[in-house]
């Protein structure tokens, strides 16, 4: 006993860590998809798009065409990024992009100006490289990992961060942090300038491949949140691609979600309900409402029947034969035909008073549907919650009628 209690604490301790862990993600600088969609505009317009200079669109992720930007390797061939104050991030910093290598060497992206470098994420000698700049562009440690897994014609996901109160910086592989060291706290950061990926004017060194969803962050991501955003800003089609809006409801793209505009007659997140059955769709008593196409079904709790579980099971009764302790009362109904089939006597009785102003109701013996005069003699009298026999004397099944309904 004491080990299965043991057992079920580690269990409950387990279960509040993960509630505790869950994962929280700051809101974005900047976002630039750099695929056809978008091209080299930020996903929601936070910022000026990105200028561009003898590119061209090239597959994504995906394979699909369109995806990304190809970078041809040479002093003509980049993006640049106006800087209007939005990507001056001056302390924590985050920078995360997927690239597919051709080359072994340039900036993935780079803050610089015209006579001085600034923060920068880079490709040199085939390896990962990242340098976090003081505001007068003098230098830091840099970071450096010499990645085989940074193969030729191959997506990865990579980026840089640093964090203002911690001094702590990493470099990130797909998703992992493959180098990190501490570089001193509360250095403000060259993020003043121009944003580059390619080329610089200051390095012969361009790079050859493609890029696709570049994000900044004034936060330093932890490991959980740089897995968690691999996907944002990768600009899915997501009305094309899932077609989710239904019974003729207009999509809209929205960042990586969508939203539906629907029809007259239908509401729901994909236009997936009748409006006019939507006002009706409710469950009473703790029920859950199933959505179907154009209809909705209940799923009662424990004690609870009926279409929107708005009757409640009591169990069985046996009438007493003492006149002035009888519980029965008025017929509502006689249901002959249910003579072997109590259940189905049951629920012809709930369809005959449904709407009535009576309080409970029961079936007596198998034929009569019955109101209780009161719920007092049912508990004392043998009442039963185990359910009724198809035999016997005065099965009852009693349940509170739709004037003592609690919505859920």
């Amino acid at each position: 006993m004491l080990n299965l209690k043991l057992i079920f604490y580690i269990s409950v301790l387990q279960a509040l860590l993960a509630i505790a862990h869950a994962i929280s993600v700051p809101d974005l600088v900047a976002v630039y998809p750099l695929n056809s969609k978008y091209l080299t505009k930020e996903i929601k317009n936070r910022l000026p798009p990105g200028i561009l200079r003898d590119e061209s669109l090239a597959p994504g992720i995906d394979g699909k065409e369109g995806g990304s930007y190809q970078f041809a390797g040479n002093i003509g061939s980049y993006i640049e990024f106006p800087n209007n104050g939005g990507l001056d991030v001056k302390r924590s910093i985050t920078i995360l992009r997927w690239v597919y290598t051709q080359t072994t060497d340039g900036p993935l992206f780079q803050y610089a100006g015209t006579e001085h470098w600034g923060v920068h994420l880079w490709m040199a000698n085939g390896g990962l490289f990242s340098l976090f700049l003081r505001r007068d562009c003098t230098s830091t440690t840099y970071l450096y990992y010499e990645a085989l897994s940074l193969a030729f014609n191959k997506w990865h996901y990579v980026g840089c961060s640093y964090d203002f109160n911690t001094g702590e910086a990493n470099l990130w592989l797909n998703g992992q942090s493959v180098v990190r060291t501490n570089i001193g706290k509360e250095i403000v950061l060259a993020t003043q300038d121009e944003g580059r990926i390619d080329a610089i004017n200051m390095d012969e060194r361009y790079f050859q491949g493609r890029i696709t969803a570049a994000q900044i962050y004034d936060v330093a991501l932890n490991a959980d949140q740089i897995k968690a955003v691999e996907d944002a800003g990768r600009g899915a089609d997501v009305c094309e691609d899932k077609k989710p809006c239904q019974n003729g409801g207009k999509c809209s793209n929205s960042g990586d979600s969508y939203t539906c505009s629907c029809v007259g007659g239908f509401k729901g997140k994909n236009c997936e309900n009748d409006e006019d059955y939507y006002l009706i769709a409710v469950c009473y008593n703790g029920g859950k409402c199933i959505d179907g196409m154009n209809s909705f079904t209940c799923d009662c709790k424990k004690g609870f029947i009926g279409e929107q579980c708005e009757w409640k099971r009591q169990g069985c009764y046996k009438e007493v034969k003492d006149k002035n302790k009888k519980a029965m009362g008025k017929v509502s109904g006689k249901f002959r035909k249910y003579t072997k089939n109590i259940q189905g006597a049951v629920e012809a009785c709930m369809k005959a008073v449904k709407g009535k102003a009576q309080e409970v109701f029961s079936v007596r013996g198998k034929f009569d549907c019955v109101m209780l005069k009161g719920r007092a003699y049912y508990k004392v009298y043998d009442a039963s919650s185990k359910g009724c026999k198809a035999g016997g004397d005065y099965a009852v099944e009693a349940c509170l009628s739709a004037r003592s309904r609690n919505k859920d």
